[in-house]
């Protein structure tokens, strides 16, 4: 049985959204904390973030298409 993460899960936590687009969890992490990326905190205590597959993929759409110039 495959045991990665898909995007059929309606959710993912930040590690499972980072394997699953190949970016570091450092990336979804500042992703949530600028606002570019959705989270819900199904907890009282927050801890674990979940990002919906909507907001994940409304996230991937609005990055930028071009490689950024070395300033």
């Amino acid at each position: 049985m495959n045991a990665s993460p898909t995007l059929e899960k309606v959710s993912f936590s930040v590690p499972n959204l980072a394997a699953l687009v190949d970016v570091s969890e450092d990336t979804i992490r500042k992703a949530i904390e600028s606002g570019a990326l959705t989270a819900r905190y199904p907890t009282e205590a927050g801890r674990k973030p979940i990002i919906l597959r909507e907001d994940a993929v409304e996230w991937l759409q609005n990055l930028p298409t071009e490689k950024p110039t070395a300033a």
